[in-house]
Formats: structure tokens, C-alpha cells, sequence
């Protein structure tokens, strides 16, 4: 499993995140749209062979701005090793952060969705009655915890 660091997202984002069959059942190919300040500036695909993904800039400049961007974020943790962050760890990156997102916010709807702050990221826990209702029981129970409600976060 990766241990992504606190990534500075600098403004860099992604949308319209698709997936797709891949060259077999068993995997998944995906596509998205790489934004910066909530502006496209290029389609990202990942057709599931395992090479690195195909990143097609708009515009050399935003290229250059985004690459540099990357060379200044942290290593990232996995496979008992350390490793240099890449354009294609990013972006996977912020594609974990489009998923927990979207996911959370549909759940938000009806249950209590919540983390603690020493959870692993992008994971959550669920309550299935709905945050105002449950709130301060919530707050009681974990008082000795650091508790990051997704249902105030995303109000």
C-alpha cells in the first residue's frame, strides 16, 4: 500500500475521473481531466497495461509549471522503500482524492461519515444515522480523539 505525505496540491486537481474496461476483466483503465485552479489543462489516460500514464498537456507552459511543481513534493512511502514523487504519483494522488471525495459526499446524505485525525488517509468510518442527530454522542464517545466530521467538512 501507498503512504502518500502531505502533497501540496498547489491549486492542481482533476474531474470527469472515468473508468473503463481494460485489456482484460481484470483491469481497469481510466481516463480524467488534469485542472489547475479549477481550469483543464490537460487529459490524463491510463489504458491499465502498467506503463506510466499518457498525460496530454494543453499548453507547454502549464506543463513546465506542473513539472516543476512535482520536483518539489515529498517522497512517498510504499514497498518498504522510499521514492521520488513523479507527474504519474500525483496525479494518482489526486485521483484517491477525487474518489474519497465523491464517495463521502454521496454518504454524507444519509449516515455520519467521520475519520480520526491519526487514520489512515482517505479512509472513514460510518455511522448510518444522519450527522445532526448523532453529534453529540459522537463527540462524547471520543473525547480523547482528534475526530474530522466529513459532514461539516462538505456542508
Amino acid at each position: 500500500m501507498i503512504k502518500y505525505p502531505k502533497y501540496e496540491k498547489k491549486g492542481y486537481s482533476v474531474k470527469g475521473y472515468k473508468e473503463m474496461r481494460g485489456h482484460t476483466e481484470a483491469e481497469i483503465a481510466w481516463s480524467c481531466t488534469l485542472l489547475k485552479d479549477n481550469k483543464p489543462i490537460a487529459t490524463v489516460f491510463d489504458d491499465s497495461w502498467g506503463g506510466c500514464l499518457q498525460i496530454d498537456f494543453k499548453d507547454r507552459a502549464e506543463e513546465k509549471e506542473f513539472l516543476e511543481h512535482v520536483k518539489t513534493l515529498p517522497q512517498w512511502e510504499g514497498y518498504n522503500n522510499n521514492y521520488d514523487t513523479d507527474a504519474d504519483t500525483f496525479i494518482n494522488f489526486l485521483v484517491d482524492v477525487y474518489q474519497f471525495e465523491s464517495k463521502v459526499k454521496k454518504l454524507i446524505k444519509t449516515k455520519t461519515i467521520f475519520s480520526f485525525q491519526d487514520d489512515e488517509q482517505h479512509t472513514y468510518r460510518v455511522i448510518k444515522n444522519p450527522y445532526p442527530l448523532i453529534k453529540d454522542r459522537l463527540q462524547a464517545e471520543n473525547k480523547e480523539k482528534k475526530i474530522i466530521v466529513w459532514n461539516e467538512v462538505f456542508a
